[in-house]
C-alpha cells in the first residue's frame, strides 16, 4: 500500500486532535520537513506511498470507483472528482462541514465490506491522525515498528466500524479504535489478571499466579496460625465470626455487647499478624497445607 507523495499531509481538526498524543519531538517546533522525514521511516509507508501513487496514476481507478453503488454526497464527491486525491480531500473538514465529511467517510466504510479500494481511501484519510498517535507508543519493546501496528489496527477498525450503531466523527472514532486495538486492549487483558498486592510485599515475594478463593486463604492463614502458637480461643472466634457473619449475631450467642466482640476481634487479629508477620501471603508455605 502507498501513501500520497505530497510533502506535507493536510491537516484538519481529526489530525490536530491526534497529534496530543505525539511525543515531544514531534510538536510544532518540529520542521515539516524532519517530520516528512520520520513519516517515511518504516518500509510499509514507504510501500503504501508507492501503491498510492499507482492508484492515482491508474485511468481506469475512478472509472472503478464511479462504478459504485453510491448516494448522496458520495456520488457527487465521486462525479465531480478528477483524481482519487479528490476523493480524501473531500473529507477534510477544510473542504466541508465535518458532519458531511462523516456522512462520506461511512457510506466509504459500507462500501470497504466488498471493495477494498473504499477502505484504503479511508485509511489514506485518516493515515496523518494514525501516525500522530502511534508516536506516544514508540517507547514500547516491540519488534515491530508502532506505526506499522496502527496501521494493521486501522484495517481491523475499518472493517469492524458498525456505522447504523455508531455517531460522531467517523475519523477520529477510527483512530480511536486502532489505538485501542493496536496498543491499549492487550495491556487491559494482561492487567484484568493480575492480584493486588500490598505495596511491602511487591520486592518480597511474587503474587500468587491464581487468584485464591477468600475462604481457602482465610483457612490457611488459620492452620498456619494454629501452627504458629495463636491460641486456640481467638482462632475460634474468627472462625464463628465468618459462620455467623457479623460481631452483633456472636454477642448475642455469647452474651455480651457487640463492642466485646470486635475487641476479641482485633485482639485475635493482631495475634496472627504478630505470628505470621505483617507481610504473610505466602500461600505455598507448609504451614498452610498442614492438616
Amino acid at each position: 500500500m502507498t501513501q500520497s507523495t505530497s510533502p506535507t499531509p493536510t491537516t484538519d481538526p481529526d489530525t490536530e486532535t491526534a497529534t496530543a498524543e505525539i511525543d515531544t519531538a514531534e510538536t510544532a517546533t518540529t520542521s515539516a520537513a524532519d517530520r516528512a522525514t520520520r513519516r517515511r521511516s518504516t518500509p510499509l509507508l514507504s510501500e503504501m506511498d508507492r501503491e498510492w501513487a499507482r492508484l492515482r496514476r491508474r485511468p481506469t481507478t475512478l472509472a472503478a470507483i464511479a462504478a459504485w453503488p453510491t448516494t448522496g454526497l458520495l456520488r457527487e464527491v465521486i462525479a465531480d472528482a478528477f483524481s482519487i486525491d479528490d476523493i480524501v480531500d473531500a473529507t477534510q473538514p477544510a473542504q466541508r462541514p465535518p458532519h458531511e465529511c462523516s456522512e462520506i467517510l461511512a457510506q466509504l466504510i459500507d462500501l470497504s465490506t466488498e471493495r477494498e479500494l473504499a477502505g484504503r481511501i479511508v485509511l489514506q484519510r485518516i493515515l496523518g491522525g494514525l501516525i500522530s498517535a502511534a508516536g506516544k507508543w514508540r517507547s514500547l519493546r516491540s519488534e515491530a515498528h508502532p506505526i506499522d501496528v496502527i496501521i494493521g489496527s486501522a484495517w481491523i477498525a475499518i472493517a469492524s466500524y458498525d456505522t447504523s450503531s455508531r455517531s460522531g466523527p467517523v475519523a477520529l472514532a477510527l483512530i480511536a479504535d486502532a489505538v485501542w486495538i493496536g496498543f491499549r486492549q492487550a495491556r487491559r487483558r494482561m492487567s484484568s489478571t493480575e492480584i493486588p498486592v500490598p505495596d511491602n510485599t511487591l520486592t518480597s515475594r511474587p503474587a500468587p499466579p491464581h487468584e485464591l478463593d477468600p475462604m481457602q486463604a482465610l483457612a490457611g492463614t488459620l492452620r498456619a496460625a494454629t501452627r504458629a502458637g495463636v491460641p486456640g480461643a481467638e482462632l475460634d472466634l474468627i472462625r464463628t465470626l465468618c459462620a455467623n457473619g457479623s460481631p452483633t449475631r456472636v454477642a448475642q450467642d455469647c452474651s455480651v455487647t457487640a463492642r466485646t466482640i470486635r475487641n476479641r476481634r482485633d485482639v485475635a487479629v493482631h495475634s496472627i499478624r504478630c505470628a505470621l508477620g505483617p507481610e504473610w501471603s505466602d500461600w505455598t508455605d507448609p504451614l498452610v497445607d498442614a492438616a
